[in-house]
């Protein structure tokens, strides 16, 4: 059993330094869901690294789970950002936080964990820990773990601009209209080197977005798709309309920015049988009507490497999907 033990947090952390090669950069889709509890979509997550730093854009439900099955150990994540605090943001973080810190089946983590996110942000990370205080005060004196690895380190934005900077690695927020009273929202752009990736968070057409973004190798971009005539039988889901980009809409965002490649995610799905009976070529199909280069429907465990030549991208099964060569 501690020969298994010891084998699974190598693989573990053999994953992690994987993911971020010298010169590249990495996208995975972690979640690509919604609130709604869809087994093959977990909750939005997006992790990125890059020049040695591993992010992580969002904590979704599941998304300790979703990290497991990538090799991806939770103490290797350098930062963590939230694009806002909606509960679908946010609800995988006590998880990845507690199970990251006791370390099963990977090496706990010994250090705080880094959090940057909007003006909320730190009085969530803030109460987490009274939250479990029970929980965290046994593992202390049972377990003898470490007390600083259950702590947050929290940094808080409320306007767009860099937010994070090291190893050549940089991370700009920038604010996006998420509809209603949903303020502040952000979207985030991580760039290395020559390399560029852009994260829209929960958006409607921006042109804030457009304008940082633009020529991006990667844009992972969020969207709802409601099949018309459930919006008859349920005209309250026009509210959800006000809040997402369509495929229309994100197809405009995609021909104005002019990404290498662009990726749905956050896939808002709605029709009279049920989400999973709207299709992903439907989806697609819509977005050509304003935008008619390469785009994916993302899906759990789907990535994109951004190699010096080229943009990869494989399907949650490892297989290549296509290339794009580099401008």
């Amino acid at each position: 059993m501690r020969i298994l033990f010891k084998v699974l947090c190598a693989s573990l952390l053999l994953g992690a330094a994987a993911v971020s090669q010298a010169g590249t950069m990495k996208v995975t889709l972690l979640g690509t869901g919604t609130p709604a509890p869809y087994a093959d979509r977990a909750g939005p997550a997006t992790l990125v690294p890059a020049g040695g730093e591993t992010l992580l854009f969002d904590t979704g439900r599941g998304v300790a789970t979703r990290l497991f099955q990538k090799g991806v150990a939770p103490n290797s994540i350098t930062a963590h950002f939230f694009t806002h605090l909606h509960s679908d943001h946010t609800v995988g973080l006590p998880d990845l936080w507690l199970t990251g810190w006791f370390g099963r089946p990977w090496p706990g983590r010994t250090v705080p964990l880094q959090i940057y996110g909007p003006k909320g942000t730190k009085t969530m990370t803030d109460y987490l820990p009274k939250a479990y205080d029970e929980d965290i005060r046994i593992r202390v004196e049972d377990q003898g773990l470490p007390v600083e690895g259950v702590t947050f380190v929290t940094q808080e934005f409320e306007k767009g601009g860099m937010v994070y900077s090291k190893n050549g690695v940089t991370v700009t927020a920038v604010e996006v209209d998420h509809g209603g009273e949903v303020i502040p929202a952000f979207g985030f752009i991580v760039e290395y080197e020559d390399k560029k990736v852009a994260i829209s968070g929960d958006a409607m057409y921006d042109k804030r977005l457009i304008y940082a973004a633009a020529n991006a190798d990667v844009f992972v971009h969020s969207v709802a798709l409601i099949d018309p005539a459930f919006l008859k039988v349920r005209p309250i889901l026009n509210e959800t309309l006000k809040h997402f980009a369509t495929p229309e809409q994100v197809g405009q965002v995609f021909a104005e920015s002019k990404p290498l490649l662009g990726a749905y995610t956050h896939i808002v799905f709605y029709s009279p049988e049920g989400g999973a009976k709207i299709t992903e070529q439907v989806l697609l199909e819509r977005t050509r009507s304003s935008y008619q280069g390469p785009v994916v429907a993302g899906r759990d465990l789907m990535e994109f490497t951004v190699e010096d030549k080229a943009v990869i991208a494989y399907d949650e099964a490892g297989k290549e999907l296509m290339q794009v060569p580099r401008r």
